[in-house]
């Protein structure tokens, strides 16, 4: 699983972009990402991971609480990382 390209192109999905006009190290207030993009984004996510992302959909920002794809990236890889039970 290359949790990377599939955040990238869930991203690049709900802003109707190129994946490839999206690196990790784009700033989502750059790329347009604005609140409403931050809840489908969110949910695509979980969905696509199975996993639960925090958020607060009432900042100005709409927010992940973070400013690149990458700390997007980071965070989803966390959140896999968490579920998986200890060996």
């Amino acid at each position: 699983m290359d949790v990377q390209r599939d955040v990238i192109e869930i991203i690049a999905t709900k802003l109707k972009r190129g994946a490839g006009t999206i690196t990790a190290e784009s700033k989502l207030s750059e790329i347009g990402f604005d609140s409403f993009d931050v809840v489908e984004v969110v949910f695509a996510i979980e969905e696509k991971f199975g996993i639960d992302v925090p958020y607060n959909a009432n900042t100005a920002a709409g927010s992940l609480e973070f400013e690149t794809v990458s700390q997007v990236v980071a965070a989803v890889e966390g959140a896999i990382a968490a579920r998986r039970p200890a060996a």
